[in-house]
């Protein structure tokens, strides 16, 4: 039920595109800030660097996550 390399298929006009999803659910829906300001970082923005990182894997190995410029927090709150 829960394939361990979710595989996204577009067709379209004799064309198709094969997608890999890297994340579990889709990136728009976080929801945990109410407001945001100008200057934060964009949750989804968040969430692909930790995902380029290979944060997931890392996390799973006992790695630590330190965000010296954390600001709001959005990176450890996608972690």
């Amino acid at each position: 039920d829960a394939p361990d390399a979710p595989l996204h298929l577009y067709l379209d006009r004799g064309g198709c595109r094969i997608y890999r999803s890297l994340a579990h659910e889709s990136l728009h829906k976080r929801g945990y800030r109410g407001a945001s300001h100008r200057a934060a970082l964009r949750p989804t923005v968040a969430a692909g660097l930790l995902y380029l990182a290979d944060w997931p894997a890392r996390a799973e190995a006992g790695a630590a996550l330190c965000d010296p410029m954390c600001g709001s927090g959005t990176i450890l709150v996608e972690a």
